[in-house]
């Protein structure tokens, strides 16, 4: 039987693969990286855009004027008010009484003040008719002399006449004092009714300011106040987010603020209203910021300069007014924006 032989089949190994191509997608890679880092920096010289932005108003912060238990609450949490709305009041009870004897106090000084004027007339009289009586009894006794000098009138007549206008003198002298000291008790009652006409006044403006309303239109917010609560005058209880003065506070790196200009104009883009974007105008950058947050003590506003161990390019705070609104129902306060301004 015939055996053929078969050879043996040899793996043939062929050269290892290039790594060109793995070498050029790398740099490919690494290139369009290094091209969009140079595009993303010169984008800075054709506009300047943050996200680090807020949407803002007024907050206003309404305090009672007096102190005083809360007596009814007319509004809740988060409802729309107009200037003018009656917002919660205080008991009048105690204001009242207070009106009540300042008015008293006014009714007593005026009648004094019409007795003082009477009183007063009274002393003017009796003032000219006691200068009339010293008058005459002058005329009487220089008459007296010049007849005593002649020898035609016994000397006691001249003394008599020297009684009568030291008598005369003396009359009016206190007819004198009794007008002075009733022009001061006018006077004093006249002070008395103007006291007491600003006791009046004051009295009433309490009592007004029972009635505590909304200054300005807005939404009410964080609306806690119930009926029996205690309002101190001059402490806060109710904020109100103004409707009309809405505007976006924007962090701009300063190496672009070299280019917002006030009154050039922005867009906006709000979170809350996605895919709209808001005209804006620049009003103005602040004057500086804090970088330390407590050596200023607020008076400016802060900016971190670092945020994990990496230090950031100062931000200053850039104010956009908004030349168009969204609608009511998508302004919140304190939401995230973003804005571009293009040179």
């Amino acid at each position: 039987m015939d055996q053929t032989s078969e050879a043996p089949k040899l793996e043939v190994i062929g050269p290892p693969p290039a790594r060109a191509p793995y070498r050029r997608r790398t740099f490919t890679f690494l290139g369009v990286i290094a091209v969009l880092l140079v595009l993303w920096e010169a984008s800075g010289l054709v506009f300047a855009y943050t996200d680090d932005a807020i949407l803002t108003s007024d907050l206003v912060a309404i305090a009672p004027q007096v102190t005083g238990p809360i007596q009814t609450v007319t509004v809740s949490d988060n409802q729309t008010v107009q200037p003018g709305d009656l917002i919660f009041t205080i008991d009048p009870t105690p204001f009242r009484l207070l009106l009540d004897q300042a008015n008293d106090a006014l009714s007593a000084a005026q009648s004094r003040i019409a007795v003082d004027q009477t009183s007063s007339q009274s002393a003017l009289a009796l003032q000219r008719s006691a200068q009339a009586r010293a008058i005459q009894a002058e005329a009487d006794l220089a008459r007296a002399r010049n007849l005593a000098g002649a020898g035609f009138e016994a000397p006691q007549a001249e003394q008599d006449a020297t009684t009568a206008a030291q008598q005369a003198a003396d009359a009016l002298s206190a007819a004198q004092d009794a007008v002075l000291r009733a022009s001061r008790v006018l006077r004093l009652d006249q002070f008395e009714i103007a006291a007491a006409t600003s006791a009046q006044a004051l009295a009433q403006w309490r009592l007004h300011r029972t009635r505590v309303l909304a200054p300005v239109a807005g939404r009410v917010v964080h609306f806690t106040l119930l009926p029996g609560d205690s309002a101190s005058a001059g402490k806060p209880v109710v904020a109100l987010v103004a409707s009309d003065a809405w505007y976006v506070n924007a962090n701009y790196k300063e190496s672009v603020i070299r280019h917002l200009k006030p009154g050039r104009i922005g867009w906006v883009w709000l979170d809350t209203h996605p895919f709209h974007l808001y005209r804006a105008r620049i009003e103005g950058i602040a004057g500086g910021i804090d970088r330390s947050k407590t050596r200023l003590g607020g008076l400016l506003p802060y900016s971190d300069p670092t945020i994990d161990w990496i230090r950031l390019e100062a931000r200053f705070p850039v104010r956009f007014q908004l030349l168009d609104l969204p609608p009511e129902a998508e302004r919140f306060m304190g939401s995230d924006a973003r804005t571009i301004v293009f040179y």
